[in-house]
């Protein structure tokens, strides 16, 4: 008959001589609680390692605006606050909705599916030839490209910021009184 491998935790716990035997169930918990802990402390010391952590302090206000930010964009703060540094380093937008954004190019890819299927129903009923379809098709995928670049990386917001560096003030503030209109 196979015995079962122990576990880490009933390793710690048989090494800790009589506490099986003689501890009662209080003192088995408490081991237990320790041994996760330092199981945690040995993580969170691998993962330092491979990763770097970043501590930064917002006020109240600065605080609650990200938090809304993030939560328009239903993501944790963190991790907002990650994409939109990553973003302004590579000079790429965070789309307010990036599920939204998913949805439309994955219902641009639908349509061109069903197009493509079409396509190849006509062509086997010699009805259509499959180049007639063929300019259809290259329209929808120049739209699901450009529908995820307007939504990722808004071409025209950055042409006019570029061609007029001396009003950013003025069109931060315009995008930003149109969000908190309903």
């Amino acid at each position: 008959m196979s015995r079962r491998k122990s576990s880490g935790v009933l390793d710690y716990l048989q090494s800790i001589e009589g506490l099986l035997e003689k501890g009662d169930a209080l003192e088995i918990a408490e081991a237990r609680q320790r041994y996760w802990a330092m199981k945690n402390k040995e993580y969170q010391a691998r993962r330092r390692g491979r990763l770097c952590e970043v501590k930064i302090t917002l006020t109240p206000e600065e605080n609650k605006r990200m938090a809304r930010e993030a939560k328009l964009r239903t993501m944790p703060l963190s991790t907002f606050l990650k994409q939109s540094g990553l973003a302004y380093v590579q000079q790429v937008y965070v789309a307010p909705d990036a599920v939204a954004v998913k949805r439309i190019e994955a219902h641009l890819s639908r349509v061109l599916t069903a197009i493509e299927r079409i396509a190849a129903r006509e062509t086997k009923n010699w009805i259509m030839r499959d180049n007639d379809y063929s300019e259809l098709r290259q329209s929808v995928r120049e739209m699901k490209t450009q529908v995820h670049n307007e939504l990722t990386n808004p071409t025209l917001l950055l042409a006019t910021i570029a061609a007029h560096p001396e009003r950013w003030n003025e069109i931060i503030a315009l995008i930003t009184d149109s969000k908190r209109r309903p």
